[in-house]
């Protein structure tokens, strides 16, 4: 039986990382921290992370936390639409380095079919309609009643019908589509208030550290917050136990004295991925 499936499906249960910006505090130069970040890109959508969230942990350059989190929200940008969104910026000048994504909402078709989903961006709006740039497609009209849309808005279109060169679209809500999109960046000023957003939010939330139990990360059926640590420090260095609800150690007996957070990242999500694939 085949696992593999396209377009990849939502997770039944949401999975979601939080890594601290001190991955890139620890690199030197504005290219080796772009390369770094898209590393990471990689991983959260190959694994279908929904969301990740950024903080600052004691070794935190704040200007690296900020810069982490703007390169994966340009990495997550459809191809179609980043020059739209992110304007010239020197944070942006080794921006073709990173690794494309690829993701479904990056895969849009060469012509307008009726059913595409594609991520399009409001341009202006007039009356009932609104005029949705589509990138190689060209533009769609969605009509203003049928969602509270401004201009410069990103949304979700599906196309409903195409007659010469219009293109009739209408918005969709993520969270009914049943296909893996890509993952929200989140920032947070620490662990601490991270983790009590998503507590409150119904999630799960696992450790991970050296000290850990060597054991699976198992806690499908329920949302589950992955926080890992930094380059200099580990989460239990500056964090108490009892902040998690678990603390686990997923690249048992490694081979080198430190692991870095782009590898466990990798080792924990694939592990997890195993464990609960839905």
């Amino acid at each position: 039986m085949s696992c593999w499936r396209w377009p990849p499906p939502r997770r039944e249960w949401r999975l979601a990382v939080a890594i601290p910006g001190s991955v890139l505090t620890v690199e030197q130069g504005l290219l080796m921290k772009t390369v770094k970040a898209g590393i990471i890109g990689r991983l959260l959508a190959v694994f279908r992370v929904d969301e990740v969230a950024i903080f600052k942990d004691p070794d935190t350059r704040a200007e690296d936390a900020s810069l982490l989190a703007k390169l994966l929200r340009y990495q997550l940008a459809p191809p179609h639409l980043k020059k739209k969104l992110f304007p010239l910026s020197d944070d942006l000048k080794y921006a073709g380095v990173l690794q494309p994504l690829r993701t479904y909402s990056h895969d849009i078709p060469e012509e307008p079919a009726p059913g595409a989903l594609v991520y399009g961006l409001i341009e202006s709006c007039r009356g009932h309609r609104c005029k949705v740039f589509l990138g190689r497609m060209g533009y769609g009209i969605v009509r203003r009643s049928a969602k509270k849309l401004k201009p410069g808005e990103v949304v979700l279109v599906r196309i409903v019908d195409v007659e010469r060169d219009r293109i009739m679209v209408e918005p969709v809500e993520e969270d009914r589509v049943n296909a893996y999109m890509g993952f929200k960046v989140l920032e947070y000023e620490g662990v601490n208030d991270l983790v009590e957003d998503y507590r409150s939010r119904g999630f799960a939330v696992v450790a991970t550290s050296k000290f850990g139990e060597c054991k699976r990360v198992s806690i499908c059926g329920r949302d589950l917050l992955l926080v890992f640590g930094g380059p200099w420090r580990g989460l239990l260095e500056y964090t108490d136990k009892s902040l998690y609800d678990d603390v686990v150690n997923t690249v048992w007996c490694q081979g080198v004295l430190t692991v870095r957070t782009e590898e466990a990242l990798a080792a924990t999500l694939a592990i997890y991925n195993v464990d609960c694939t839905h």
